[in-house]
């Protein structure tokens, strides 16, 4: 899991600076969000692990955060051709 944060920090640092980074984080942060569910979902269902730490905003989180990053992403883009001024 480090791995993952680790990964996803040092691409999020770079598209602070340069957009063209922006779509690799936000893939990095989609499949890392929907794996890290998908196991919280799995250890609700085989271990009964219920706890608030596994369950609830945390497992909400993990899938939504990385859909509204796509949404806001694509608001946000604009045409090739409009000029900057």
């Amino acid at each position: 899991m480090e791995l993952g944060f680790a990964s996803i920090g040092a691409v999020g640092f770079l598209s602070f600076w340069n957009r063209d980074y922006w779509l690799p984080f936000i893939i990095t942060k989609f499949i890392f969000g929907w794996a890290a569910g998908c196991t919280h979902i799995l250890h609700m269902v085989e271990r009964n692990n219920f706890s608030p730490s596994n369950t609830g905003i945390i497992l909400y989180w993990n899938f939504l955060f990385p859909l509204v990053m796509i949404v806001l992403s694509l608001l946000n883009r604009r045409p090739k051709n409009q000029s900057a001024g």
